[in-house]
């Protein structure tokens, strides 16, 4: 059996994590991404493809990239969809697994634009042959909750939209790449929710954030209809910060959900938010 296996978007934080994982293990890893810098790098572009010829031979894909913006005239969705379908069709011609990174915010109702484009590939283009993981909030270094760890952690008053009500899952980036190692070891198929259970509302969340960095920030409640128009004003002009619209669509949209059973997969428990806290936002010796 080969073990070479692609993965799109290898420069993105669950992506990079991925690649040091699966190399470890043995692993031949070729990263599809914008711009190859390394050996087993491959020019990759959500609208443009892979050649057909890196499919033979292949094991599996892993499809990590996701892009919020068009190209070329397509808009995000058609950009994103078929970007899917053609790797999709090209494992299925060359019998190599395709495991597809999904979130929690896609479902039915999901009002954000992320959340409705990944609940279309998964209704629509996926197979009960490939492996859905429809993933919690991602901890670690890097990526959204970086940001917002940062945030709080130096941020003198923090937003809570509609209170903080909302509920909210996670799962450490460890235990997906772990997981994603198993599954491909193991020939596992079908669709997981990876998140740690049970959930907490996005006040605690955000609490544990600010007792693990000892911040003194302050939270305060604002309603969804007040925060959406500010944050579009500061949008338009330009303004960085660590939350756009389309959070904000994927925070009003959560939903509660039920977590697969990962530690007969991974023969361990995951890690609990205050774990991953401390693993990745302590200093270390």
């Amino acid at each position: 059996m080969t073990n070479k296996v692609i993965i799109t978007g290898a420069n993105g934080f669950i992506g990079s994590h991925l690649k040091q994982k699966l190399v470890r293990e043995g692993f031949d890893v070729f990263s599809a991404v914008r711009l190859p810098k390394e050996p087993k790098d491959i020019k990759y572009e959500l609208e443009g493809g892979l050649d057909s010829q890196l499919f033979e031979g292949s094991f599996a894909v892993i499809h990590c990239a996701y892009s919020p913006d068009g190209s070329n005239g397509n808009d995000s969705f058609t950009l994103n969809i078929d970007a899917t379908k053609k790797l999709k069709m090209a494992c299925d011609q060359f019998g190599v697994r395709f495991i597809f990174l999904s979130t929690i915010s896609a479902h039915e109702k999901a009002l954000s634009d992320y959340g409705r484009h990944k609940y279309y590939i998964e209704k629509n283009v996926l197979s009960k042959n490939d492996l859905i993981l429809k993933l919690g909030m991602v901890i670690g270094i890097g990526g959204m909750f970086e940001r917002l760890y940062r945030t709080i952690e130096t941020g003198r008053v923090i937003p809570l939209v509609d209170g903080g009500r909302q509920p909210i899952y996670t799962i450490d980036v460890i235990d997906v790449c772990d997981f994603i190692c198993a599954a491909l070891q193991k020939g596992i198929v079908g669709e997981f929710v990876l998140c740690d259970q049970p959930q907490m509302t996005m006040r605690d969340f955000y609490q544990a954030i600010k007792n693990h960095s000892k911040s003194n920030s302050l939270f305060f409640s604002i309603p969804y209809y007040a925060i959406y128009p500010l944050i579009y004003v500061l949008e338009k002009l330009k303004v960085k910060i660590p939350i756009s619209r389309e959070n904000l669509k994927g925070l009003a949209g959560l939903r509660e959900w039920e977590a697969s059973n990962l530690s007969s997969i991974l023969s361990k428990n995951v890690w609990h938010l205050n774990e991953s806290l401390v693993y990745h936002f302590s200093s270390k010796p």
